[in-house]
């Protein structure tokens, strides 16, 4: 009976080393970004004419850089009120709020990445839920909005 128990205390302590092995790699894997694209920076592409790789999250100068500064088409989309759109948006965007979002889907394209944003990115990220649930893959988040985007001196239009 003593040598049972012995084997099956011998067996739990490999079980639950094995498992606080897995956790533990787990853990520290989660805290560091598995590749640049995890990090929330752009990535350069290895050679000209290669697709640049590109966080969900982007910065207003990564929007700048690859989008609109680069050869890429894109769809521009702000996702806050009408009236806030009015106010002032960024150059080339097209206006659908995020409450309407999932009714007027039929509005966008599906052949090129779709960059959003909002005022601070709380709406956007629901936006972003929104496209993720109808199957979209190609888009990215202006990360801090309308918010970001003045604070680091690029300009809306009316």
């Amino acid at each position: 009976m003593s040598r049972i128990l012995d084997s099956r205390i011998l067996t739990m302590l490999m079980i639950g080393m094995a498992i606080f092995s897995i956790v533990a790699c787990s853990a520290d894997s989660e805290d560091a970004p598995a590749s640049n694209a995890d990090s929330g920076v752009a990535m350069s592409p290895a050679e000209p004419g290669a697709d640049v790789v590109l966080p969900e999250l982007i910065s207003p100068a990564d929007y700048q850089q690859v989008f609109a500064q680069g050869e890429q088409d894109y769809f521009l989309l702000d996702v806050r009120t009408a009236q806030e759109f009015n106010d002032g948006h960024i150059d080339g965007a097209y206006n659908i709020s995020h409450e309407q979002l999932a009714r007027r889907l039929d509005e966008l394209p599906t052949d090129m990445p779709i960059v959003l944003y909002c005022r601070s990115g709380n709406r956007s990220s629901v936006a972003r839920d929104v496209l993720r649930e109808a199957g979209y893959t190609n888009f990215h988040d202006i990360q801090g909005g309308v918010n970001s985007w003045t604070a680091q001196g690029y300009t809306l239009v009316r």
